[in-house]
């Protein structure tokens, strides 16, 4: 900042930020070093004599900055199935724009815009890496990398198929149930051989004859 000023010499000057004097300011022209957001504000020149003193016209400084990433996104491990939650915490003037991105390619994520991402329902498709660009009028700042691991659990049964004794021309129906990260499969056997078609939990059949009699199992996977 500089300031023009006439009268009787000697004119002594005093550089003011925020009406408080800036100690060492005492020529016409105020040099400052490496500006930092914390010197926005008002300055102005007190400039005197023997006769007196006046102050010059307030002149606001700007500090114009880049978004800064406060709290990097974290690491994540959570089963299939479950949702996954990353966040960002960014400051600098505002407005600010979030964009994320997934992959070593950094891929966007069509509308995850906000601060925080919530992914519902992870697969393991879903693992990998995770950042968000954080962008401003004035610059752009990408963040750490994140990773998220999707862990997968087998296949596993909690209820077991039970005999079955039927009259001929019945319909006997096996069932089990059986737990782990979907989507599970189901393959019935019916003498250690695959029956068609029978791929759900519960196995129907229906007007049964001795044929169908035998040891019926099923395969989950």
């Amino acid at each position: 900042f500089s300031v023009a000023a006439i009268g009787s010499a000697p004119i002594s000057y005093q550089w003011q930020f925020e009406g408080m004097p800036v100690p060492g300011a005492n020529s016409s022209t105020y040099n400052m070093g490496s500006v930092t957001p914390a010197d926005t504000g008002h300055y102005d020149c007190v400039v005197g004599n023997n006769a007196g003193t006046t102050n010059s016209i307030t002149a606001t400084l700007t500090v114009i900055t880049n978004p800064a990433i406060t709290l990097q996104p974290t690491n994540m491990v959570v089963y299939a199935g479950q949702p996954a939650t990353f966040s960002v915490t960014a400051t600098g003037p505002q407005p600010i724009y979030y964009q994320w991105q997934f992959g070593v390619d950094a891929t966007n994520i069509v509308g995850a815009t906000n601060a925080t991402l919530n992914l519902n329902n992870v697969q393991p498709t879903n693992g990998g890496l995770y950042a968000v660009k954080v962008s401003n009028a004035y610059g752009e700042v990408v963040s750490s990398n994140a990773l998220l691991t999707v862990l997968v659990t087998p296949p596993y049964i909690t209820t077991q198929p039970t005999n079955q004794t039927v009259y001929a021309g019945n319909t006997a129906t096996f069932s089990l149930v059986a737990g782990g990260t979907a989507p599970l499969n189901y393959r019935w056997s019916f003498n250690a051989t695959n029956i068609v078609g029978a791929t759900n939990a519960t196995l129907n059949l229906s007007n049964v004859q001795p044929t169908n009699g035998g040891n019926y199992a099923v395969t989950v996977s």
